[in-house]
């Protein structure tokens, strides 16, 4: 079976609009999500999408307190949100799980595909800046690299997200031991869309490949494509995956 899979770091859902038409657009059967945020009622970002979108309820673990001058829609006063990933199908999800990497967490969720298990994982580490990166946050996202690499189930796996590392970075270099890169031989820049999007690195262009999609050496990931927008600060990224 061929399945459209997508992961996007969706900047807390800043241009929602915009980010609701086109995954829309896109009709993927599984996203995995990135800086999913509370909305301030009891709903958040994954469950907006889901709902407008027609997908299963999300799984999703929001357990991570960032500034709103970092994510989120534009507020007057700065804010603390609380942020994480998700993860939404239009297959049955049957079992999901929630992993700690060190100061963040991994969101998985099995999917019903036919007579088989899919294992998706959708994950965001510790921004490293592409400039001036402290010891303390490289070795931090190597801790959190290592500790889903614990964890991840030998077959029918998919690992998607915000790496927040260019390729030839250890977190990136050490999944690719174990991992199929779904974009094969060229390099697509995912991030930079918009200069704040981090005022340390403040990116120039969509300069940066932070965004990527993994699987196990039994599926076969083919299409990969990033997506042009501005709904975000991130590109989505998407595959076509044959299980």
């Amino acid at each position: 079976m061929k399945l459209k899979i997508l992961s996007w770091n969706v900047w807390g859902g800043r241009h929602m609009e915009s980010v609701l038409a086109l995954l829309k657009n896109a009709e993927a059967d599984i996203i995995a999500l990135q800086e999913v945020i509370k909305d301030g009622t009891e709903g958040n970002t994954a469950l907006t999408i889901a709902h407008t979108l027609g997908y299963e309820p999300p799984i999703y673990n929001l357990s991570m307190k960032v500034s709103s001058k970092f994510t989120g829609p534009i507020r007057e006063k700065e804010e603390t949100v609380m942020f994480g990933n998700a993860i939404l199908s239009r297959h049955k999800i049957i079992k999901s799980d929630i992993h700690q990497l060190t100061r963040r967490t991994a969101v998985q969720a099995d999917i019903q595909i036919g007579n088989s298990v899919l294992h998706a994982f959708s994950i965001h580490l510790r921004h490293c800046h592409v400039r001036n990166a402290t010891p303390e946050s490289q070795i931090l996202q190597k801790e959190q690299i290592n500790n889903l690499l614990k964890v991840l189930p030998s077959e029918k796996t998919i690992v998607m997200g915000d790496f927040n590392g260019v390729p030839g970075t250890y977190a990136v270099e050490k999944i690719k031991d174990v991992l199929e890169d779904a974009e094969k031989d060229i390099t697509t820049p995912t991030w930079g869309v918009y200069s704040d999007g981090c005022d340390i690195c403040l990116p120039s262009s969509v300069q940066y490949k932070f965004d990527y999609i993994f699987t196990t050496k039994d599926l076969k990931p083919r299409s990969f494509e990033a997506i042009n927008s501005k709904a975000s600060d991130h590109l989505p990224i998407t595959a076509i995956i044959e299980t």
